[in-house]
């Protein structure tokens, strides 16, 4: 990427998103970015660039990619199910617009985007730096502890600088602030805040009993021994939604986690206890050989402290060979998409490019539940009534200023429910209502079913509507303003743009 991109950040989001956007149009969008984020970590950290100019690029390229086919993203995959009575969309249907917001994204960040993006340091540089953000961690009171019987605002705990109380828990009590008078008693506990220097200081403190370092003790590993890591939650992670503790994550993989990250989020309760989501960041301690062996973990991202490696290189071209298989099938409709891409599938598991187990884990059940149910949700919409009384009311408030702004309005309003809602669960929702719209209005429904596609993938302005901009957040260290400060303009030019050529490409 450097040989190719130089030092230039808007040279690297050039090309890193010419790499990204055509991967996107044939592969889930999610792995895609999950394989780049640690290419583009290395890289910033080589150039001395910060990696928050550069991961939510590979986020918008990802995204605006996955427009370009019909299996480009799940969502696309859900209206073309939800419609197949009224257009059977054939995969490239719709490739003429994609790459043109490709083409706009891309010169969009590179000339205006790229200022817009803020310059945050990486995780590891404030290890190194001793000037972390804020983690959680938990120490326990000592029975024979200087501590016991005084009150904590009067201890060195309240007057330490970098160091924050967040809350004490005694048995199965949970005490509350203030906390100036609270009497201090063997094996209180106390949940802490603060960035990785200030937390570490305390494990001089003989006072204390640092929780994570009892687990250290446990697997028998030694201060000289450790290795710091960061492990981000993956996309379809077992431990999404739950605690380390529950999981048995100590024993499991072997190693400690130390303290947890949720971007800005204050986080209150025991890092022990703390359900997790996908995004988070966990500062794990353990043995290299360990760590190592997480790198090929399918539950994580290891961002730090290890080299990567690539495995089954002698595989490439025989998967490489399968997808434009499949492709080239589709698009010449030898036959449908869905016997065709199972049918690659078991092609990948027969070759041996794709062991059986994680054939069994890449399934996602999640989104095979979510678009049984979206085609549910759809058809009750249609008996009950409710999307034939919600076109009427968009019929009624824009049908007077002709269909291209009807056509607009619902675009736009698609694209605000996916910034809030999820790109998948906007388009299922939208979906029957876009139709009942076209009928009610008496026009063809091809241009507003292509506007549910293109504007349910239209989530720039927000972490939370597209799974790639929630997985980026983290690791970019970006809060959530700075969503929409870059994705604002770009989701306003993509509605301009597709309100002006929709309905060229596909007249109403």
């Amino acid at each position: 990427l450097i040989q190719v991109a130089g030092t230039s950040p808007t040279r690297l989001i050039l090309v890193s998103s010419l790499v990204i956007a055509p991967f996107s149009a044939f592969i889930n969008n999610t792995p895609i970015v999950v394989l780049f984020v640690p290419i583009i970590l290395s890289v910033a950290s080589q150039l001395g660039i910060s990696p928050s100019k550069l991961l939510i690029p590979a986020s918008y390229a990802a995204i605006v990619g996955g427009t370009c086919t019909l299996i480009g993203t799940s969502t696309n995959i859900v209206v073309g199910a939800m419609v197949s009575d009224v257009w059977k969309i054939s995969i490239f249907e719709f490739a003429h617009l994609g790459l043109i917001y490709v083409a706009i994204c891309i010169v969009y960040l590179v000339t205006v985007g790229h200022r817009l993006l803020p310059e945050r340091e990486t995780l590891s540089y404030q290890i190194q730096e001793g000037r972390l953000r804020e983690y959680v961690t938990e120490v326990e009171i000592t029975p024979r502890a200087s501590l016991v019987g005084k009150p904590l605002g009067k201890t060195f705990l309240v007057a330490h600088p970098g160091i924050k109380i967040v809350q004490v828990i005694r048995g199965d009590e949970i005490l509350w602030p203030p906390y100036d008078e609270l009497i201090l008693e063997p094996h209180d506990l106390l949940i802490l805040r603060g960035n990785a220097s200030d937390i570490f200081a305390l494990r001089e403190r003989k006072d204390l009993n640092f929780i994570p370092d009892e687990a250290a003790e446990e697997l028998k590993i030694t201060p000289m021994e450790a290795t710091l890591a960061e492990l981000v939650i993956m996309p379809n992670s077992p431990l999404i939604g739950r605690t380390l503790k529950g999981f048995g994550f100590r024993e499991r993989y072997g190693v400690v986690a130390l303290a947890i990250m949720r971007h800005d989020e204050h986080l209150r309760e025991k890092a022990s206890e703390v359900r997790l989501r996908l995004g988070d960041i966990l500062l794990i301690s353990g043995d290299i050989h360990r760590i190592q062996a997480l790198r090929n973990s399918e539950d994580f991202l290891l961002l730090e402290g290890v080299d990567d490696t690539i495995v089954q290189k002698d595989k490439a071209k025989v998967a490489l060979t399968i997808i434009a298989a499949v492709v080239l099938l589709a698009a010449f409709d030898v036959m449908p998409i869905l016997p065709l891409a199972i049918s690659g599938g078991i092609a990948m598991v027969l070759t041996g490019c794709l062991p059986l187990k994680h054939a069994y884990r890449s399934i996602d059940v999640s989104i095979i539940m979510l678009i049984a149910g979206t085609l549910s949700l759809g058809k009750a919409l249609d008996k009950t009534g409710a999307a034939h009384l919600v076109a009427e009311g968009m019929v009624d408030l824009l049908g007077g200023f002709g269909p291209v702004v009807l056509l607009s309005g619902t675009y736009f309003l698609t694209m605000v429910l996916t910034e809030l809602m999820s790109n998948t669960a906007s388009a299922a929702l939208m979906t029957p209502i876009a139709l009942n719209i076209a009928a009610t209005f008496h026009v063809d429904p091809k241009p507003f079913i292509i506007a549910i596609i293109f504007s349910a993938s239209a989530s720039f302005s927000t972490p939370i509507g597209y799974q790639t901009n929630t997985f980026v957040y983290g690791p970019g260290g970006y809060r959530f303003l700075d969503y929409f400060k870059v994705g604002a303009p770009l989701n306003l030019i993509l509605w301009l743009t597709a309100s002006l050529l929709i309905p060229r490409f596909w007249p109403l």
